[in-house]
């Protein structure tokens, strides 16, 4: 792993546009392509816009206001904080890496929209590899054929990658209750199904809460396969529909817990350190701020783990359901790692008594550290190794909690904080892409037995990307900049890892020099 500065002399403009030069020219030379492109897209049709239209006094007078304001922008736009500099340390920003520039421009002159393949036929497919590259330097399974496959997409930040969390997580954690009320009011039977084999009927409310995501999905499945195989078609759609008017996202959370009133609203627990998107999102998904449970944190700025498994048993006590325990790599304020290995081994512990939790980790300052952790062949990169790099780091803490984020079911990443690409570009990504069947705006195609998506495989589902997301129309050219920077720099030691290395030093050494004052104060 190499830290010189030879490496990092073409990635960026640099703080005196040294590299001005490479800029400009690669602008201009995609603006020529992109308008060759166009003047030879049928050249039959001629030129709509005229030589004497562009002579018109209506013309010149546009162009002259366009100018004038443009000017008036760039003026204005000087005011701004230099992010781009090396002094400047104020804000999660910096300068932007020059291949993720160069594609946002170039790909904006396309201006695709990402919500479905027809609008976005190129850059949805790269978002989707944006997702498995991403997915592939946590640690997830991204081959097709591997069962958890991973999936992910991109979002306008990781403030809506969280939403998405709680949403998805959602949509699982309840579906189990509405399966079975469903089940009961068509007078359906479906047994032995599910991790403990037996009838539906016959596991408790509490038990379907907290089945986890796989044993769910798993569940699911099961009972798809005995309607397809036993149930007469019109049988089949009058129960899917039945299913659907049951689930919470139909009845809402009040009338869902209205209807179930022996449960409880569920919980969501996150560290005292954590960022204040997930207050807002519980408000967004109508569970209110108050079902958003503060675990304290040590005197490292960390969840406290202790804490943590008190205010687990606390909730499982009283059969409050625990949604997700939410885990950060690095916070806002101080880029301090929780021990998510430790979150995972109480989740294990929680199992065992019959009790379960999403773990989703909120890794959209310090995602792209992992990339310092994986090996170009996907591996992750011995501890001994990168302290032959390294000062102190990684220590045994920070080393296991990284080796750990494979075992959440979903991660927020920002690329355009680390990964140093222009806003907007978040990232959402989930452990089990089966989990996009809770949540999709059209019937689930498992159960769509004439549907045309039956006859598609999930690679192909996920390109129309709209019916699986929070958002809607979405920039196919932050998708492009993500894409061609991974490209460029792979998200391993060798590539996108080699930055944070850069970075890693220079912190190592402010923490020597404060040693060195503290020690000499009490001299």
């Amino acid at each position: 792993m190499s830290g010189d500065r030879t490496f990092l002399a073409p990635l960026f403009l640099g703080p005196a546009a040294e590299n001005h030069d490479v800029l400009e020219s690669l602008v201009v030379e995609f603006l020529r392509d992109h308008t060759f492109w166009r003047r030879n897209f049928h050249p039959e049709d001629g030129q709509p816009i005229t030589a004497a239209e562009q002579a018109s006094g209506e013309y010149q007078r546009f162009m002259a206001r366009m100018k004038s304001e443009l000017y008036t922008l760039s003026a204005e736009l000087k005011r701004a904080v230099p992010f781009f500099h090396p002094r400047y340390i104020g804000h999660m920003t910096a300068d932007l890496l020059l291949p993720g520039v160069v594609a946002r421009i170039l790909t904006t002159l396309y201006n695709p929209n990402n919500v479905a393949e027809e609008g976005a036929g190129i850059t949805i497919e790269k978002e989707l590899e944006v997702g498995r590259q991403l997915a592939r330097m946590f640690g997830y399974a991204i081959d097709s054929d591997a069962e958890p496959c991973a999936w992910g997409h991109l979002t306008s930040g990781g403030t809506v990658a969280n939403y998405e969390a709680l949403w998805n997580l959602r949509s699982v954690k309840f579906y189990g209750v509405a399966l079975q009320a469903a089940a009961a009011e068509q007078g359906f039977e479906f047994g032995p199904v599910g991790p403990r084999a037996k009838p539906l009927a016959d596991y408790s409310k509490w038990e379907l809460l907290n089945l986890s995501i796989d044993e769910t999905i798993a569940l699911r499945s099961e009972v798809v396969a005995h309607l397809r195989t036993h149930g007469e078609t019109a049988d089949v759609f009058r129960f899917v529909k039945a299913v659907r008017a049951e689930r919470i996202e139909c009845l809402g959370t009040a009338g869902f817990f209205l209807k179930h009133r022996e449960l409880k609203p569920p919980v969501v627990l996150v560290p005292a350190s954590a960022h204040y998107s997930w207050e807002k999102g519980m408000k967004v998904l109508g569970f209110g701020k108050n079902q958003l449970v503060r675990v304290a944190i040590d005197s490292h700025m960390r969840l406290d783990v202790a804490d943590l498994r008190h205010k687990l048993d606390a909730c499982f006590d009283d059969e409050v359901p625990v949604l997700a325990v939410i885990g950060v790599l690095g916070t806002t304020e101080f880029g301090n790692i929780d021990p998510i290995h430790e979150i995972v081994d109480v989740r294990t512990e929680c199992r065992a008594r019959g009790c379960d939790f999403g773990l989703h980790i909120d890794a959209a300052w310090g995602g792209y550290l992992m990339s310092i952790f994986r090996a170009r062949d996907g591996s992750l990169v011995d501890r001994k190794a990168l302290q032959m790099h390294f000062q102190y780091f990684p220590s045994d803490r920070v080393y296991r909690a990284f080796a750990a984020v494979c075992e959440a079911d979903s991660i927020t990443v920002d690329p355009h904080k680390l990964g140093y690409v222009p806003y907007a570009a978040g990232a959402f990504i989930a452990r089990n892409r089966n989990i996009v069947d809770f949540i999709t705006q059209k019937a689930a195609y498992v159960f769509d037995l004439g549907d045309a998506q039956l006859e598609k495989t999930m690679d192909e589902k996920l390109r129309n990307l709209g019916q699986y997301v929070l958002e809607g129309s979405k920039p196919g050219a932050a998708a492009a900049a993500v894409y061609v920077t991974h490209k460029v720099l792979p998200l391993d030691e060798e590539g996108m890892g080699r930055l944070p290395a850069r970075a890693v030093p220079e912190r190592l050494r402010g923490v020597d020099r404060l040693a060195e004052q503290a020690a000499h104060a009490l001299l």
